[in-house]
């Protein structure tokens, strides 16, 4: 299995109210993304309520069959509508994948 962690910061340039509309945004796309079913994906959290010790406002926690799925969910187009989302919203991604 390949766990997959993200996590974002919102672009200082929204104000706190748009940046939380933002991240419920994402989080709705991603909800919608995990109930496609992709092939693969044994498991996909959106999180946006974080812990204000967090360094980061959202978070995306994934699990994955193995590398070929985490590859074709990269791919998917619901993936690929999330990756403007993100890019015109949040910055400062960081990201960690490893064998579980």
């Amino acid at each position: 299995m390949i766990r997959h962690m993200v996590a974002w910061n919102c672009k200082e340039c929204f104000s706190g109210e748009e940046q939380k509309a933002h991240a419920e945004l994402a989080k709705e796309r991603f909800d919608a993304l995990a109930r496609e079913g992709i092939p693969g994906v044994a498991e996909l959290d959106f999180r946006i309520d974080l812990l204000p010790a967090s360094t980061r406002n959202v978070a995306l926690y994934s699990l994955f069959e193995d590398d070929k799925a985490l590859i074709a969910y990269k791919t998917h187009p619901i993936h690929m509508e999330l990756v403007d989302i993100m890019a015109a919203y949040f910055q400062e991604r960081i990201c960690v994948d490893f064998v579980e």
